[in-house]
Formats: C-alpha cells, sequence, structure tokens
C-alpha cells in the first residue's frame, strides 16, 4: 500500500498564484479608469442636471466627427474637436479627456457655453454618452465636478426606452 505525501508548497502555490492573476486581470478589465471613446450612434436624453427632467424629444446623432442634437424642437449641429485636459469623468477616481464640440447647445432648456463629449465609464447599462459644459467646471463638486451636464443613452440598448 502506497502512502499519499502531501504535496509541496512550491506545487501549490503556482496554481493559487496564477488563479489570483487571473481574477486581477478581471478586475481590471471591469473597473474603468475613464471614459471610452465617443462611439457613432442614436442616443436620446436620459438625465440631466436640470430640475425638469429630460426632454421627451431630446436626441443625439453621432457620425464620425459629426454631432447632431435635436432639443426643445430646434435641431444643433457640432463637430467633435479635440481633446480636452483631464477632468475627473468617471467618479470617483476616473481622469479622461472629453472632446471639444465645436458650438454653443441648449439641452433640455439648459445652455452649454463650451459643451465637451465623452463616452461611457463602463459602470452602467444602458451604454451612455454625456456632454457636460467644461465653463461649469467646480473642482470642490462631488461626485461630477461640472453643474451642467446631461446624459445620453444608445438607442439600440433595449435598456434606453
Amino acid at each position: 500500500m502506497t502512502s499519499a505525501r502531501p504535496l509541496a508548497p512550491s506545487t501549490l502555490r503556482r496554481p493559487i498564484t496564477a488563479l489570483g492573476a487571473a481574477l486581477l486581470a478581471l478586475l481590471l478589465v471591469g473597473c474603468q479608469s475613464g471614459p471610452q471613446s465617443v462611439p457613432d450612434g442614436t442616443y436620446r436624453l436620459l438625465s440631466d442636471a436640470s430640475t425638469t427632467g429630460p426632454g421627451a424629444g431630446d436626441s443625439l446623432e453621432i457620425s464620425s466627427n459629426a454631432v447632431t442634437l435635436t432639443s426643445g424642437g430646434a435641431t444643433t449641429s457640432a463637430e467633435l474637436g479635440a481633446a480636452t485636459d483631464q477632468y475627473t469623468l468617471c467618479p470617483p477616481s476616473g481622469k479622461g479627456t472629453a472632446r471639444s464640440l465645436g458650438s454653443r447647445l441648449t439641452i433640455n432648456g439648459t445652455d452649454y457655453a463650451t459643451p465637451a463629449i465623452f463616452g461611457d465609464c463602463g459602470q452602467a447599462k444602458p451604454a451612455r454618452v454625456t456632454i457636460v459644459d467644461l465653463d461649469s467646471y467646480n473642482d470642490d463638486a462631488t461626485p461630477l465636478p461640472f453643474s451642467r451636464w446631461a446624459e445620453f443613452c444608445d438607442v439600440s440598448d433595449p435598456d434606453c426606452s
């Protein structure tokens, strides 16, 4: 009869180390440090900083570098511009850059003098893009350091209805 010998500690450490590394990789993929790029698509207003609630017909169309906003019955066209400075865009600490939009916008009755847009932070469903007014930046505000913002959801996602 043979007796089972205990495994050497180094033999046990290899699978545990590999499992730990795999779990860490999954966590890092799931935790987005900053926003994704701005994808093409059709979006509707999901929420904004105003107290009136989302406008029923407010929508956003993004195609290549062209952005078309329909809000309050008016349509405004803008172009995706250069990246802005770093801001906290994915609270609590995810910094990133937004892309400027070349013209003033009015979203749900709120004027955005210096609008910029950024992609989804990967933390919620449905997929989203957010427009902020860089003129409304307040370093002490939390969680998002802008007092004027509008979040749009991707209408191809069934949760954006």
